[in-house]
């Protein structure tokens, strides 16, 4: 680059989780196929020789100050310059390798496709609020919440599973029938098709401490694992259970020192809260047919947590605020974990496999990302899906998000997906050579 250069080792960094979310695939044995790409995703894609031109510069627009001061920096050589630089930019005729650079370490590779057919959402509305009989939990924005007792919670971070008599299961932060007791809700009826609204009653109690953060519940050949951080200064654990409801076992899989060392090693300043705190971040943990095990851990500003912010909020010294990322492990089995890859541009995602083969990079703002291998993700597509979590009998999906205040609950959507639809382009790597091709360069 021109006016400025900075390594981030290891960064794959796209336009960017889903807070708290995992796939309801039942993997008899995640760890033999773990990294396979079966074949089968050549059969579902086909290319499309009629290609439509992207203008690729009207989708690069920074959404917040931090983006633009970032980019002034980059291209400019001065955080101040931000609006310049984004006028170079849009406008096409600045070097196309350096905005590249530029854009892919401030923001992250911008979604350059949209969805022709491949989703069709449909909003749930809130399947459980802060009004909905047995639910006790209080919202952030209560006045009281800083002071509250004890074991209370708020809605947040659903996981769902789908039980033998096909009733969907939810465990949440604030899914508590009592301070300190964790209860796990269920639906009212079967659902083996896509609904047209679902409510939700509380079933039986369950183990997990109600502060457990981001848990998340897979079913297993021999029953259930959990996933979360029971007490964030010891790390994200994982717990076994025969029943869904009783939960032992308890192993510490990666400790906050673990986390550090992994985040320096690739070149990263830890986050402010981590590092104040000795925390492992919360992780979305989910499982797959082909894949194995991911967690996307959530990566938060730089400034975030750190008092005079704003406007100070450079901790690292570079003239901006570093902006959000995320960070993906792999495991086979969902013991032993790894880094992957880190994302940027969003603190939350998930990862599911939405065909044999395929997986998504799912985040809330509806922006969908691709990969046939596990490691290496597409450009992005404006695919209107920003939870997708339990697939049912008949193809369909269920996802379940998160309104922390008093206005919002868990709310819940029905998404259909054609793989049919889905566009070759979407699944190559994003790279400088595609950004390229795309801007007919």
């Amino acid at each position: 680059m021109t006016a400025w250069n900075r390594s981030l080792p290891g960064l794959v960094l796209l336009g960017l989780v889903v807070s708290g979310c995992q796939a309801s695939q039942n993997p008899e044995d995640p760890a033999d196929s773990a990294g396979e790409s079966p074949g089968s995703s050549e059969e579902v894609i086909e290319a499309d020789e009629s290609v439509e031109p992207i203008n690729v510069f009207e989708l690069l627009t920074p959404e917040s100050q931090s983006a633009r001061d970032c980019l002034g920096a980059a291209l400019l050589g001065d955080a101040s310059l931000g609006i310049e630089a984004e006028e170079i930019i849009r406008s096409g005729e600045g070097n196309l390798e350096d905005i590249y650079e530029a854009w892919s370490i401030c923001v992250g590779i911008p979604a350059v496709f949209s969805d022709a057919g491949f989703a069709s959402v449909t909003d749930l509305g809130f399947v459980i609020d802060y009004s909905t009989p047995g639910i006790i939990a209080l919202p952030m924005d209560d006045p009281g919440f800083m002071r509250r007792p004890r074991g209370l919670e708020a809605l947040a971070d659903p996981s769902a599973i789908l039980l033998g008599d096909s009733r969907v299961a939810l465990y949440f932060s604030g899914d508590h029938s009592a301070p300190g007791r964790s209860t796990r809700w269920v639906s009212s009826e079967p659902v083996s098709a896509a609904p047209e609204s679902l409510i939700f009653s509380p079933e039986a109690d369950y183990t997990l401490e109600t502060l457990t953060s981001w848990r998340n519940i897979i079913p297993t050949a021999d029953g259930f694992v959990a996933f979360g951080q029971e007490n964030m200064n010891e790390g994200l654990s994982r717990w076994e259970s025969t029943d869904g409801l009783e939960f032992r076992n308890k192993t510490v899989l990666i400790t906050p020192q673990q986390w550090r060392d992994s985040e320096e090693a690739e070149g990263r300043l830890v986050s402010t809260e981590a590092a104040l705190h000795n925390l492992t971040p919360n992780s979305a943990v989910t499982s797959t047919d082909s894949f194995g095990f991911f967690a996307v851990f959530e990566g938060l500003r730089e400034g975030f947590g750190l008092e005079g912010c704003p406007p100070e909020c450079d901790r690292d010294g570079d003239g901006y605020e570093s902006g959000e990322y995320v960070t993906i492990y792999r495991s086979p089995d969902g013991i032993t974990w790894s880094p992957s890859a880190t994302v940027g541009g969003a603190s939350e995602g998930s990862v599911v496999e939405v065909a044999a083969g395929i997986l998504a990079l799912i985040l809330p703002t509806g922006v969908t990302h691709f990969s046939t291998d596990g490691d290496t993700w597409s450009f992005g597509v404006s695919t209107g899906i920003s939870h997708l979590d339990l697939m049912l009998d008949d193809g369909s999906w269920l996802g379940f998000g998160t309104q922390s205040a008093s206005d919002g609950g868990i709310p819940a959507w029905s998404v259909n997906l054609d793989p049919s639809a889905l566009d070759p382009r979407w699944l190559e790597p994003a790279s400088f050579d595609s950004f390229a091709a795309l801007a007919g360069r």
